[in-house]
This record gives C-alpha cells, sequence and structure tokens, in this order.
C-alpha cells in the first residue's frame, strides 16, 4: 500500500517557479507533446508534480533553452536528457549560442523560403517559454531590425517584410492579451493589493505604424498596470472620449517619424487638442519623435523615446511595479 503522505507533491503554480516556466507552457508540454503524466487530487483533480516530475520539466526546458526543440526530445527519457546535457557542451568545446539566436536564425530562414507557418510555430514556441518582456526586446524587435535591414539592402521583399509584421503582430497581441487577463485575475482575486494605473495608447491620425505603441501597451501590463490599446491612426477627439471613459492617469500618443506635410504642426494641433479635452490630472506621454515647440505643451507632455525609457519613468511614477505581472 502506498504512502501518499510521505512523498512532496508540487502544484503546478510552484512547479512553474521551480523551473522558471509559466504554466501554460507545462499544460502545453503535457498536453501537445505528452512531455510527463503529473498525478492528480482526488479531490479536485488538479495536478500534483513529484520530485521527479520536477526534476524531468528541469531537464526539458535547459535543452530547450539550448535550442532544443521539444517535439523531438518530449519522449525520451530523464537518463537521455541528462546525457545530452551534459555531453553538448563538452563535445563541442564551444559555448552553445543563446537560444534567442537560434530562433531568431530559424525564423529569418524561414522567411527566406516564405515559410509563414514554421515562424509562426517558432515564435508562437518562444512566446510560450520566456517572459513577455523578454519575448519583446530579444525576439521581436531585433527580428524586425534584422528584416528591415535585409529589405533596405535588398535581399528581402517588402512582401516578406509585411508576412513577418502581420505574424509578428498576431504574437504580440495574445501576448498582451495574456497579459490583461493575468491582471484582471490579480484584481478579482487580490481585491486588497493596491492597483496600477489606467493608461489609454494610440498612434496620433495619420500614423498607420503600430509596433511601437503595441510593444508600448505590453511594457505597461508587463509593469502591473491596465493598458486600454486603441491602435493606430487615432483622431484626438477620439482618444481624449476614452481616456475620460476609462478614467486614464495616462495616455501614451505613438508618433513615427515621416514626411508628412506639416507633420509639426499636426503634432502641435494634436497635442494642443488632446491637451484641451482630457483630465487636467491626466499625463499626456508622447512617445518617438517629438516636435512639439509651443512652452505650454512642453511643460504637459513627457517625451518618451524608447521603449527602455517608458519603462524607467512608469516605475518612477508608480515605484511598485517593477515588472510584477506573470503569465
Amino acid at each position: 500500500m502506498s504512502e501518499p503522505s510521505l512523498i512532496q507533491k508540487f502544484s503546478i503554480k510552484t512547479t512553474a517557479r521551480i523551473v522558471d516556466m509559466n504554466s501554460h507552457t507545462i499544460r502545453a508540454w503535457e498536453r501537445r507533446y505528452k512531455a510527463l503524466d503529473p498525478d492528480r487530487n482526488e479531490a479536485n483533480n488538479r495536478r500534483q508534480y513529484s520530485q521527479r516530475d520536477v526534476e524531468r520539466l528541469s531537464l526539458l526546458a535547459r535543452l530547450v533553452r539550448q535550442g532544443h526543440q521539444i517535439s523531438h526530445i518530449a519522449g525520451l527519457s530523464n537518463d537521455i536528457l541528462e546525457t545530452m546535457l551534459m555531453s553538448e557542451p563538452g563535445d563541442a568545446k564551444i559555448a552553445a549560442p543563446p537560444v534567442e539566436q537560434l530562433i531568431l536564425g530559424r525564423c529569418i530562414a524561414a522567411l527566406e523560403k516564405y515559410e509563414l507557418v514554421l515562424i509562426q510555430a517558432e515564435l508562437e514556441a518562444a512566446r510560450n517559454l520566456i517572459s513577455a518582456e523578454h519575448f519583446l526586446t530579444q525576439i521581436a524587435v531585433p527580428l524586425l531590425r534584422d528584416v528591415g535591414a535585409r529589405v533596405y539592402n535588398g535581399t528581402f521583399s517588402i512582401a516578406q517584410e509585411h508576412a513577418l509584421s502581420s505574424i509578428l503582430r498576431a504574437q504580440l497581441m495574445q501576448t498582451l492579451f495574456n497579459l490583461r487577463n493575468a491582471i484582471a485575475v490579480r484584481a478579482f482575486t487580490r481585491k486588497d493589493q493596491e492597483h496600477g494605473l489606467s493608461i489609454c495608447l494610440a498612434t496620433r491620425d495619420g500614423d498607420l505604424h503600430e509596433f511601437g505603441i503595441l510593444a508600448s501597451a505590453i511594457l505597461v501590463a508587463n509593469e502591473g498596470h491596465v493598458p486600454h490599446y486603441f491602435g493606430p491612426n487615432l483622431p484626438s477627439a477620439a482618444l481624449a472620449d476614452a481616456a475620460r471613459a476609462v478614467n486614464a492617469d495616462i495616455v501614451i500618443v505613438g508618433n513615427t517619424p515621416s514626411a508628412e506635410p506639416f507633420g509639426e504642426q499636426r503634432q502641435e494641433t494634436y497635442a494642443r487638442d488632446l491637451q484641451n479635452k482630457i483630465s487636467p490630472s491626466c499625463q499626456i506621454w508622447w512617445g518617438g519623435v517629438c516636435t512639439l515647440k509651443n512652452p505650454e505643451l512642453l511643460n504637459r507632455v513627457l517625451q518618451i523615446h524608447t521603449l527602455e525609457s517608458l519603462k524607467e519613468n512608469l516605475r518612477s511614477v508608480f515605484p511598485h511595479s517593477k515588472g510584477r505581472t506573470t503569465v
């Protein structure tokens, strides 16, 4: 007769923390790849992970970070996984490239052949394995820059750039959705905790470039604040209406450099209209290139030039955040 009380078991939340993964990825590895089969609690049917399960997950995660496909190694025994970890670095005598470089390389190779499904699979796997901020700054941003450079020098076409942008947008929107869901769950289950800021995000009308403002929304959510994301090309009146409706603490306006006629004048008009229509207590943060010259507007508007400066400013106005949202 077994003695379950003597065997230590871990919840999926504790297991995820031990192996530095998220619960969603653990469930996906179990469901899709049969990587392990944990016991279930008889009372509530929740997963219970043994020490052996935790060790196996740790081995799999380390190998995936080295560049192995989970689909290729999920069926291997723990002994083989341990052998792979011990033998590969010593045999190669060369440090394995970071997993980010491997992912970027595979995406570029797939894009060369227009294998868009492979790119989607690579990015989805990466998004489920690493943190939202890491996926954004170490995968999405470098990949867009690399492809943009290849389009500029003629080795990639605009069609390839558009295809990648479409795939990346879908992955980033899913990332934002997951973060928003985590914030909502936390707010519901921990009502006594201090809530983050309410922040509206959009680009001004005439600016169709979405990536920067979408990336900003992800960072906002990752810092524990509530992003209200309205996408590109939003008139100032519509953004002001939305800001009042959600009682926004901050409005972030994305602005991509362009050669549009009277671009500087349009920025001034947009910022002035927004200032006149939102609550006096609501801050205006201007992302990208700011050409505002009116002293009154400059006193009201905080200029944000990079994603890193956005994170720093979020933490300066709300120092309790510090990247607290996890999915």
